[in-house]
């Protein structure tokens, strides 16, 4: 991805001004490792023992891209692998589904800085495939940690508009709100499972990850206004806001554990179905 950048910024003459990191906002630790922890269990066979086997890693690692945003040397864009602002420039569902394209349109760091999720989600599920071929167990379980992540993020309503953190509707605050102490509140766990599924192989994961997130913008409105009237006082009102949007967080937190699995599925069928490492069977 960083050398995709890289040559479109050089051959498009977009600018020399690196922009600014967006704020850091994204699904909790909890959500986060909860989505990784179930999407081990959305697997066919052939692939749900190894991932079973290393749940616990996995797990452990999800959150690697998040402690990367300010590792610039390890890469520069990592910042906006986590969301999309379909909302930017239009409706979202006419937002630019090619990088060069948009980048063209828009100047190739406006365009970067609103977001580059669903491609960065296409570069690691193929570079996933190849360790699969390869039977590397350690770049298998990092890589795919880092796909769950960005699958999660996906998930997020608030990861799709440009009013990211409410700024727009004197809501500051709602991002951790809504994603990490809502969590903390009421453990989703037990609600989410019900819109657990199996994986299924995705013919683009680019596309299916775009629709993931036009799917999120679709609960922005509603999650913005439970927010609002849980914040009527006195004091802010987890209780409201669980009730009016709890449901929302449920949902899309099983639907991020099948999206993980799906991308999980469709890397290993891209790489031939290759009998997963057994020095990293139990």
């Amino acid at each position: 991805m960083a050398r995709l950048l890289a040559i479109i910024a050089v051959v498009g003459s977009f600018g020399s001004d690196a922009p600014a990191q967006p704020v850091a906002t994204r699904w909790g630790g909890k959500g986060h490792r909860l989505i990784a922890k179930h999407a081990c269990s959305a697997l066919p066979d052939g692939m749900k023992d190894f991932y079973l086997a290393h749940r616990e890693e996995i797990v452990d690692r999800v959150m690697e891209p998040d402690e990367n945003r300010d590792k610039s040397w390890i890469d520069p864009w990592e910042p906006y692998y986590h969301y999309v602002n379909l909302d930017r420039w239009g409706a979202p569902t006419r937002y630019p589904r090619s990088l060069p394209k948009g980048t063209q349109k828009y100047g190739f760091y406006p365009f970067v800085k609103n977001g580059i999720l669903p491609w960065r989600v296409e570069e690691l599920v193929g570079e996933l495939a190849a360790a699969m071929k390869k039977g590397d167990t350690s770049r298998i379980l990092r890589l795919s940690a880092h796909l769950c992540h960005y699958a999660g993020d996906a998930h997020v309503p608030l990861h799709s508009c440009k009013n990211s953190d409410g700024q727009a509707t004197r809501q500051r605050g709602v991002h951790a709100r809504w994603e990490s102490e809502l969590l903390d509140e009421y453990d989703p766990e037990w609600g989410m499972k019900k819109y657990l599924r199996q994986g299924k192989f995705l013919s683009s994961p680019k596309d299916a990850a775009f629709e993931a997130l036009e799917t999120s913008f679709s609960y922005v409105d509603e999650v913005l206004s439970a927010d609002a009237q849980a914040d009527k006082g006195p004091g802010y009102s987890f209780k409201t806001f669980q009730r009016k949007a709890g449901w929302i967080a449920r949902k899309r937190l099983g639907q991020a554990a099948t999206f993980t699995a799906s991308l999980w599925r469709t890397a290993w069928e891209r790489a031939g179905k290759p009998k997963l490492p057994e020095s990293a069977m139990p």
